[in-house]
């Protein structure tokens, strides 16, 4: 999931507009729909600053937003977080929740570090 993508599904689930997200975040009335806009849709990335302040407003970790680890099996696990948030069938979520247990079997260590991150 990429960053647009992740802003834009966070917003959603928080009931929060575009705009009212930016206005949030900083920018003026004109700009606040605008900016959010093209983020959302990858047009613009966000400098860390804005990043930041996007994160703290949607309650969620910057490191999680960001999520491009060098690191494949972090991303794995990562995105196996992304798509338990996704998620709003239990049954779903039951098995998001197995394929977690069964990275953590096959590589604890990475899952140590995926641990950190959602911190």
């Amino acid at each position: 999931m990429k960053l647009g993508q992740k802003i834009k599904f966070v917003r959603k689930r928080r009931h929060i507009t575009q705009k009212e997200l930016g206005l949030l975040v900083g920018f003026s009335e004109r700009n606040a729909g605008i900016r959010i806009t093209q983020y959302e849709k990858g047009k613009r990335q966000p400098k860390e600053e804005v990043l930041r302040k996007i994160a703290d407003t949607l309650g969620v970790s910057l490191i999680l937003l960001k999520s491009n680890h060098s690191n494949p099996m972090v991303n794995i696990y990562i995105d196996i977080y992304w798509t338990q948030m996704l998620c709003t069938n239990l049954t779903t979520i039951s098995m998001a929740i197995l394929l977690l247990k069964e990275a953590e079997r096959f590589d604890k260590e990475n899952y140590q570090i995926f641990e950190q991150l959602k911190r």
